[in-house]
């Protein structure tokens, strides 16, 4: 459909909270995405998982590149199209050909290099341009673009006749496009996909491999068919077969529109009661319509360094391939997030700083991204600030018990040993928010720890992220058996406490100041444990055997 929509219509200039550089010039690996953004589309229908997002914009429009900052950094990948009117979306006359090419290259890829590198020209030729009047166009608006910015992507925009999308294809020659847009309901684009794998199309060469089809507009359901999840789903799980059975991708399908756009509002995401949960519940499968998932970057050694005054959270990660670094935060209770300003020194190891105030909720989303990757981004793990206080309490004879607490379930997992560097972990596994790990088999002495927890993710491809406290001690004293008052002697005084801490066969005795005198390791304080404490008995002022157990 042509567009006549008002300019102030189509690009929403908002006031944002920080100025910073970011970049997403890898495609999403996901095939889902969404037409016209808005703030926290991620959240509202993306569940998270990231996507692709599609801008629409005249040629001679002032960039505001803060908004570009931070569609990137809700985990989108930015489809720009570019037009030269509304209602003739590309130019005619030469002159006004060479126009719409420096508006390209100067207001544009200049501008947003950093943020996209996917620009797709035109929009619905048929309306008062020939294929020879387009492609004359085109041709100078990619070799504009590319001079500016080698690495981009410029794209075909969408013929409604594919027979003049083949003829725009044949005039610009086999290395003269990097993609084709297409708009359809909820169906494959089959017959575009054969287009481009078709031998003759070029000479008697295909297109390109990388050459792939772009799905800028789908979908225009008015927000009235009950069965609007069964559609979303099936057309986007269609889409994800037809990528993992051919070589030739739909790199992206993105609904028309997300913001209400306009005219376009009957159609908006953002607006709808039925189509909002619908879409949301088939982007929240993630992988099942896993897209472009070649070379998709992995992350692993996912950590949020928590600090004690809670006054800090350092994310730290790894990458399988170098990458750039970029983080992305918020307060849980805030609608906005904040961006770090991007690291393009390709690496495998990333982190990134958080100022927070104490013992709030946040949110941080860790990118990484590498041309022609599959990036890391869109998932947003929940992190609590400092202090996260634990406690360790000795149980016996080389034998304690790590405690602490955390706001949602997780495991658990103490990472221990005589220096800083540690060595040993012990891990439970059940999702609780009572954490209690025992240690055992512990040398009298100083030891080093820290506390580890972590949430589930539902996709295997994400990365867990560790909650991890800093480096603390404790320490191991040396138990004498039966000695309950730490004198070192084993005497009539130690002998109170057992008595006092009698419970009987099998009846637990779960009393802190009682550990010390369940002698025969059981739980109970019975008949048992007094006949070894007889044994153990060494009198005042001598120290007990710490033997006395082993005959």
């Amino acid at each position: 459909m042509a567009h006549a929509v008002p300019r102030w219509s189509v690009f929403l200039c908002v006031a944002l909270w920080l100025s910073v550089t970011t970049a997403a010039l890898a495609e999403s690996h996901h095939v889902f995405g969404i037409h016209f953004w808005d703030y926290g589309a991620n959240v509202d229908v993306m569940s998270h998982e990231g996507g692709w997002g599609v801008e629409a914009n005249l040629g001679s429009d002032g960039v505001n590149t803060s908004r570009y900052e931070d569609i990137v950094g809700e985990g989108f990948t930015v489809v720009q199209r570019l037009d030269w009117k509304w209602d003739q979306t590309v130019p005619t006359t030469s002159a006004e050909q060479d126009a719409f090419a420096s508006q390209c290259r100067n207001n544009w890829a200049n501008k947003i290099k950093k943020y996209c590198r996917h620009y797709c020209i035109g929009n619905e030729m048929e309306f008062f341009v020939t294929v020879p009047e387009y492609v004359a166009a085109f041709q100078k608006v990619r070799t504009a673009i590319k001079a500016e910015q080698p690495e981009a992507r410029v794209i075909i925009g969408h013929f409604n006749d594919t027979g003049n999308a083949r003829q725009a294809m044949q005039a610009l020659g086999r290395d003269g496009y990097d993609g084709v847009a297409i708009h359809t309901s909820n169906d494959v684009p089959a017959g575009l996909l054969n287009m481009l794998d078709d031998p003759t199309l070029h000479g008697g060469q295909s297109a390109r491999p990388e050459v792939g089809v772009y799905i800028t507009e789908w979908g225009w359901v008015k927000d009235t068919n009950p069965n609007a999840m069964n559609v979303i789903r099936q057309f986007y799980q269609d889409l994800g077969a037809s990528n993992a059975g051919r070589s030739r991708q739909v790199f992206c399908a993105c609904w028309f529109v997300y913001w209400p756009a306009g005219a376009w509002s009957s159609f908006s995401l953002q607006q709808s009661v039925i189509d909002n949960p619908a879409f949301e519940a088939a982007t929240a499968l993630g992988t099942t319509f896993n897209s472009y998932a070649n070379n998709q970057i992995m992350a692993s050694n996912l950590y949020a360094d928590v600090s004690d005054p809670g006054s800090s959270i350092a994310v730290s990660w790894t990458t399988d391939v170098t990458a750039r670094t970029q983080g992305w935060w918020r307060l849980l209770s805030n609608p906005e997030g904040q961006s770090t300003t991007l690291n393009s020194s390709p690496t495998t190891t990333h982190s990134f700083a958080v100022g927070t105030s104490a013992s709030q909720v946040y949110e941080v989303m860790p990118i990484s991204t590498r041309n022609d990757y599959g990036d890391v981004g869109g998932r947003r793990y929940r992190v609590k600030s400092g202090p996260w206080t634990s406690t360790v309490q000795q149980t016996g004879a080389g034998r304690v018990v790590v405690s602490w607490t955390t706001d949602w379930p997780t495991d658990a997992t103490v990472e221990y040993g005589p220096t800083t560097a540690l060595g040993s972990s012990k891990v439970s596994y059940p999702l609780l928010t009572e954490h209690d790990v025992q240690i055992t088999d512990l040398a009298p002495g100083q030891y080093y720890y820290r506390i580890l927890s972590s949430e589930e993710v539902s996709d295997p491809n994400e990365a867990r992220l560790y909650m991890r406290s800093p480096i603390r001690t404790f320490t191991v004293g040396q138990m004498m058996p039966g000695d309950t008052d730490g004198d070192c002697d084993v005497d009539q005084e130690d002998f109170g406490l057992l008595q006092a801490c009698f419970s009987g066969p099998g009846v637990p005795q779960t009393d802190p100041g009682c550990v010390f005198v369940r002698m025969d390791g059981d739980d109970d304080v019975d008949s048992s444990d007094f006949t070894l404490f007889r044994g153990c008995i060494s009198g005042p002022g001598v120290c007990g055997d710490p033997d006395c157990l082993s005959w």
